[in-house]
């Protein structure tokens, strides 16, 4: 799957799709109303799209009310945090936030942080209906060297924040 954020708009656009090179970033190249498709003169796929990018699946945006908060949450994490820490990834632990990923196998939910408790009593990666003790929402929001993500961003995302937190509350168990 393929997600970018379009900074004008806080929404995403994705395309599931396995045929985009591992590891190809596309950030640089995208303008606005440049359509995907265009992707393939940077060869950024493996191999040509099966459809139209218009027509694959995509993730929703940040504030799609048409989709369910865990859905967006997922589409948070698939897109700001799944480059690093998804199996193979350059992320520190075994977590895997890819959207495909169920929430019993992200190797999040209930797990002890293994850089530290950041200061929260019995702190954990995830903990369902506390996001108070879940150290994810803490990362997202820190200023220092505990920041997520580490590169790229020196504000924190207010609204990604929010959403992120409304989900772990949401959440009443690791299924």
């Amino acid at each position: 799957m393929l997600a970018m954020p379009y900074p004008d708009s806080r929404a995403y656009s994705g395309i599931r799709d396995p045929t985009i090179e591992p590891g190809y970033c596309l950030c640089h190249y995208r303008s606005p109303g440049q359509p995907i498709d265009h992707y393939g003169t940077y060869r950024a796929f493996a191999a040509p799209l099966n459809a139209p990018a218009a027509n694959l699946p995509a993730l929703p945006a940040l504030t799609d009310s048409r989709t369910t908060t865990a859905q967006r949450a997922r589409a948070y994490l698939h897109t700001n945090c799944s480059n690093c820490h998804r199996p193979g990834g350059t992320g520190l632990g075994e977590m895997d936030l890819r959207d495909g990923t169920s929430l019993q196998d992200m190797g999040i939910c209930n797990e002890p942080p293994g850089l530290g408790n950041l200061g929260i009593s019995d702190a954990r990666l995830l903990a369902p209906g506390q996001p108070a003790k879940s150290i994810i929402p803490v990362r997202m929001q820190a200023l220092d060297f505990s920041r997520m993500p580490p590169l790229g961003s020196i504000i924190p995302d207010e609204q990604g924040i929010a959403l992120i937190n409304d989900w772990i509350a949401s959440l009443t168990a690791c299924r």
